[in-house]
């Protein structure tokens, strides 16, 4: 490596970590409460590494500073503030809606036709014109409408446990709670949003069962993708890398 690239690199690396250490003094700056960081990972380490839930890690922020109407924690280098303040929480999720709608990832664009369509990733008047079209779709009466589909796959629900009752020798049975949960919310999500029966309660291979728990798989591979992307966006239309989330 010769003496150019060498400076260059030691500029970027200093460059870098100073643009981190900014990041992550953001709330220290301000006088925002927030959890102990470790450099790069902010409050993620325990997650990124399958330690903890995310959820657990936002329970002890809120139960180490109960008192704050509002927090911050860090995922990565990205400064988020948690609102625990209940007038804070209307302002933001209705009366001022407008202004907080757009989404940490909704700044990594990604040439996939499907994604860029998604809620979760457009941004300003895009994220709007969405909304006001999915909208419809969930008033009162549309929700009212989806209950005989879920008495429906309910009385499934009681037949697939009594078969299994009744086949057992013993007269009970020991059910695996979190798998048959899953497959009872996959079964009314089908039924309700597309209109198919996917049989996920007696058929334990179905497509659409399978497919549906790899989108919420939360494996070291997906949350390792994640971070990279998170800081280095330019690899989604490099290696495709942000498709390696949902797969």
């Amino acid at each position: 490596m010769g003496g150019y690239e060498a400076r260059d690199l030691q500029h970027n690396s200093r460059h870098c970590d100073r643009c981190t250490n900014a990041s992550l003094n953001k709330f220290s700056s301000k006088g925002v409460k927030h959890l102990w960081i470790i450099p790069l990972f902010g409050n993620t380490f325990t997650v990124f590494i399958g330690w903890e839930h995310f959820l657990k890690v936002l329970e002890r922020l809120c139960k180490k500073f109960p008192r704050e109407r509002y927090v911050g924690k860090y995922i990565f280098t990205e400064p988020v503030i948690v609102l625990q303040d209940l007038t804070l929480i209307t302002k933001v999720t209705q009366k001022h809606f407008d202004n907080f709608h757009d989404h940490p990832f909704s700044k990594h664009p990604t040439d996939d036709a499907l994604l860029c369509t998604n809620l979760q990733f457009l941004t300003g008047n895009d994220w709007k014109d969405m909304r006001s079209t999915f909208s419809p779709m969930f008033t009162t009466s549309r929700i009212k409408d989806m209950i005989p589909f879920m008495a429906v796959v309910a009385e499934e629900m009681k037949s697939v446990l009594l078969e299994m009752i009744n086949g057992s020798s013993t007269g009970s049975i020991e059910v695996n709670v979190n798998d048959f949960t899953n497959r009872l919310a996959n079964e009314v999500f089908a039924d309700c949003v597309f209109g198919i029966k996917s049989n996920s309660l007696r058929n334990q291979n179905n497509e659409f069962y399978k497919m549906g728990m790899e989108m919420i798989a939360n494996n070291y591979s997906q949350i390792f993708s994640a971070y990279i992307l998170g800081h280095f966006p330019s690899l989604d239309k490099v290696s495709n890398i942000f498709g390696m989330i949902l797969c």
